[in-house]
């Protein structure tokens, strides 16, 4: 992928060409160089006496290349690249260097010629690179000895772009793109994303340019990073990466950046795997990057880095801990016990290892002690009951998960060798990932309880949450170890996407298996969304009248007013008659008071008058409706009919209210001396009128 550095070079050179095609008409092709300083001096100055930087072609092209490379981070190295032309014989008006400097660098790359079979000693006074009479680019000794691109060269930069690119275009058509990304198709892309990733301190992108097949898959990204910062840790202090020595095809033979006793580095293009097509650094340079390390840290940075500011004290602690701590100990700490291999440590790596052994219980105390002190506060302030069991099976897997965090940090802190690392995190980071994962699992219900409060705690709770609760949570749960699962199928580098395809031919099979269970869990969300009913309602389905005791994935069961528990599918309550004598908003009160005849009218009247002012006072009495009135002159007496509307939430409380008003009733019939027929002396009453019927058998206070 191109930067926003080379796609603006790339706009200002498709420019050029037309700017330099329009202008080349006026200037004409057969400008001769200024002889005052293209003249080669019979008399050349001493060699000592010239810049080395402009000594030879190559020296020359070196220097233009590396101020050019160091351009895109300091826009100042523009200058020195343009020291390195030959702006004499350029018109004033067409004289800008920045914009040649550019197009020479394009043309250059281009050529794909490494600057090593630059010849760096020439006894003439030009030299010529290109491929043939459509691209040269000539250098010229100067008056001074110095050699430089010379104008003519310069002013061809125009026509010779123009050439590559109809050339290039011509290439590209009907060819097809591979599936290679542009990132790792060549030599040149992959040094150029390797080293672009440190500039923004991304070390997940430059461990993609290595090939890391033989790392164990879960240690994979932490080993990854660190063995990229050390590659560019031995590449900083052995070479000066240019990029323009690199080729930019696809196809070509590996390409050996440092070789050296420890081993080498190495670019090749991976023919097998995942990656196929892709240039990488090899297998060989991940395993030898240990040693390397170990040959160049002391080594100073080479002198163009060095010039650029780049310094010697390894990387910065934020962005490896481990490099930055090895940097700055004894050298006698670092002293290598053990057999050579990928299991040698130094001495201040086994110290480490040891202290990070006697760490792990610390750790997982210091998160579990004062959490499950949280936890109880939290529950308390919530009036959520929680015993001590409960908070520790909820914190436990949190300390389980600082203790693995612990051995994470220390082994990457620790900076390891290969073979060590990747097996102790190839254990540690799976373990630290299904810690996480059950901590989850087991805060879902606290967290749940915190937010409702002790509206799912307390016992018979009958809210809308406390009906749901089960649901959430175990929906929730499901979530947690699916993410966790695919979090573990992540580090052991399965494609998480063809898993779940899989599942999903596999889940319909089990659907069709499965469909009542569903079926019945659908249901029981339904119901939560529609809110038929909560716990703790009085409700009637079909033939069946209960209080809802409990709503579960599958089914709902219900206590029966007899005491018999009632069990129904989810499923067939979305399809049944449900009848909600919990939901009502006002319950009916109605009821006959049966006063003898023979009563005073005006004592009737004053105990009707002092019923109806007992139902005004009444708290939970609805006011906006209510009968109070002598309703008919029965078999057993006169009878005065009371017909009320509880304002109450449930049956207990509509219970409590009946119960306080027809003691008032009473009260007040004893105080105003009104008798109320009981039902002995309405049945002996009748018995001696009617002796053979008992048709006039009747209760004085009954209730609907």
């Amino acid at each position: 992928m191109r930067t926003r550095f080379e796609r603006a070079r790339m706009a200002v050179c498709i420019s050029a060409v037309w700017v330099g095609c329009g202008s080349s008409l006026v200037t004409g092709q057969d400008a001769t160089p200024n002889q005052s300083t293209n003249a080669v001096d019979a008399a050349r100055p001493p060699a000592a006496s010239v810049d080395v930087r402009y000594r030879s072609p190559r020296a020359t092209v070196r220097t233009f290349l590396i101020a050019m490379n160091q351009a895109e981070d300091d826009p100042h190295k523009i200058d020195e690249a343009v020291a390195c032309l030959d702006l004499s014989g350029i018109p004033p008006d067409r004289r800008d260097g920045g914009r040649l400097a550019f197009g020479l660098e394009f043309i250059l790359r281009s050529t794909n010629i490494p600057t090593t079979v630059i010849a760096d000693a020439v006894d003439g006074a030009a030299y010529t690179i290109g491929e043939n009479k459509d691209i040269k680019l000539t250098l010229r000794r100067m008056a001074d000895g110095r050699w430089l691109f010379d104008s003519q060269t310069l002013q061809d930069l125009s026509r010779m772009r123009l050439f590559l690119w109809q050339r290039d275009l011509a290439a590209s058509q009907g060819k097809a793109t591979g599936d290679v990304p542009a990132d790792f198709r060549s030599p040149y892309a992959m040094f150029h994303t390797f080293i672009d990733a440190f500039k923004k301190g991304d070390l997940d992108t430059a461990a993609r340019c290595l090939d890391l097949t033989e790392v164990p898959d879960p240690a994979r990204q932490v080993v990854g990073r660190g063995l990229a910062l050390k590659l560019k840790e031995v590449l900083d202090r052995s070479i000066f990466v240019i990029f323009q020595d690199l080729p930019d095809s696809s196809v070509g033979v590996p390409l050996a950046a440092v070789v050296h006793p420890e081993g080498r580095i190495t670019a090749e293009r991976q023919v097998e795997g995942a990656r196929k097509g892709q240039w990488l650094f090899n297998r060989g340079t991940v395993r030898s990057l240990d040693g390397l390390y170990d040959a160049f840290e002391s080594k100073p940075i080479v002198p163009e880095l060095a010039a650029a500011g780049r310094t010697a004290a390894g990387p910065a602690f934020g962005l490896s801990p481990g490099l930055w701590l090895r940097h700055r100990i004894p050298a006698l700490l670092r002293y290598r016990v053990g057999p050579a291999g990928p299991f040698s440590f130094g001495v201040y790596q086994v110290i480490g290892m040891a202290l990070l052994v006697l760490l792990v219980v610390p750790a997982y105390r210091l998160v579990v002690w004062p959490l499950t002190r949280l936890f109880r506060t939290l529950m308390r302030w919530r009036g959520v009951a929680a015993d001590d069991r409960e908070v520790a099976a909820w914190v436990r897997p949190l300390g389980w998960l600082a203790a693995a965090w612990v051995l994470v940090q220390g082994v990457t802190i620790l900076d390891l060798r290969l073979g060590a690392a990747g097996a102790l995190l190839a254990v540690l980071v799976p373990a630290f990932w299904l810690a996480a994962a059950l901590a989850a699992y087991q805060l879902i219900d606290p967290a749940l309880k915190l937010v409702a409060g002790p509206a799912v705690t307390q016992e018979g709770a009958t809210t809308l949450a406390a009906m749901g609760f089960p649901v959430v949570s175990l929906v929730l749960k499901i979530l947690v170890v699916a993410c966790g699962l695919a979090m573990v199928l992540t580090l052991f580098d399965f494609d998480v996407a063809t898993v779940l395809a899989g599942l999903g031919i596999g889940g319909l099979a089990f659907a069709l298996a499965a469909q009542d269970t569903l079926k019945n869990f659908f249901g029981s969300l339904m119901l939560i969304a529609d809110r038929t009913f909560r716990v703790g309602d009085l409700v009637q389905i079909g033939g069946n009248e209960g209080v809802v005791e409990s709503v579960g994935l599958r089914t709902t069961r219900i206590r029966g007013l007899d005491d018999s528990l009632l069990t129904i599918p989810n499923s067939d309550l979305t399809t049944a008659h449900v009848t909600n004598f919990g939901a009502r908003r006002y319950r009916r009160f109605r009821t006959r008071v049966t006063v003898p005849y023979g009563t005073p009218p005006d004592r009737l009247i004053q105990f009707r008058d002092g019923i109806l002012d007992l139902v005004r006072q009444h708290a939970q009495v609805r006011q906006q409706k209510y009968e109070i009135a002598v309703n008919d002159l029965g078999a057993c007496g006169i009878e005065i009919l009371i017909q009320v509307f509880f304002e109450v939430p449930d049956g207990h409380t509509e219970l409590l209210a009946r119960d306080q008003l027809i003691v008032n009733i009473l009260r007040l019939a004893e105080q105003l001396e009104v008798a109320l027929d009981s039902p002995k002396i309405v049945l002996e009453r009748e018995r001696s009128t009617h002796p053979r019927s008992t048709a006039g058998d009747s209760v004085p206070m009954a209730s609907s």
